[in-house]
């Protein structure tokens, strides 16, 4: 579902023709083919495809493949404090590793290995609640504080 709403945004923006992955293996053709699509896709799809190996008596995970070399790759990722630190997101930079990464988050985090500034680097621009009520684009907190009488 998220993968087909992201298109369809893009298809609303009125950018052309976005490429949406249907799954691990249609994700990895299109990266590993010519270059100039927008691809939209999830970070699930960076899943090892096969799986665990075994070889002998200890099991090892599939090291991802390298899909492009090309540094002309610009990811575009959204919620970025959320799945960026993990294993998914490893495969996703050992994929791309020339890419260039920009992350778009409302609430960046830094807890110990998980750092949104440390994984992405500085701020390019910032938009904050209070922009966003001015412009109209987020209603305004409201509480109401009440004095309650104990006694």
């Amino acid at each position: 579902d998220l993968d087909t709403q992201i298109s369809k945004n893009f298809i609303a923006c009125g950018y052309p023709n976005p490429v949406q992955a249907e799954s691990v293996r249609s994700l990895r053709s299109i990266l590993s083919g010519p270059g100039g699509s927008t691809v939209m896709t999830t970070v699930q799809k960076f899943q090892e495809a096969g799986g665990i190996v075994t070889g002998g008596r200890r099991a090892r995970t599939v090291e991802h493949p390298v899909l492009t070399e090309a540094s002309n790759v610009f990811v575009l990722t959204d919620e970025a404090h959320r799945t960026q630190y993990g294993s998914l997101a490893a495969n996703l930079r050992r994929a791309l590793p020339n890419a260039v990464f920009f992350a778009f988050t409302g609430t960046p985090i830094d807890k110990g290995d998980r750092s949104t500034l440390s994984t992405f680097g500085p701020y390019i621009d910032r938009y904050t609640i209070e922009q966003a009520v001015a412009d109209g684009a987020t209603l305004p907190i409201l509480y109401e504080s009440r004095m309650v009488d104990l006694h």
